[in-house]
């Protein structure tokens, strides 16, 4: 993913490539999102849905 800094935004390119990179991210991350704010559980430092699983 490409990030914006000051006085240097994305392109309109870049900002497509975010979006696609993003999509496929999303089923991944959601296990995390539950896992932080429903079970308010601190941050996850697992790689794998199996394995933070065992951590819960």
């Amino acid at each position: 993913m490409k990030r914006a800094v000051k006085e240097h935004p994305l392109e309109i390119r870049d900002i497509l490539r975010n979006q696609r990179i993003n999509s496929k991210r999303v089923p991944g991350e959601q296990a995390y999102s539950v896992t932080e704010k429903i079970f308010k559980a601190g941050k996850v430092l697992v790689t794998t849905i199996q394995r933070m699983n065992l951590k819960i």
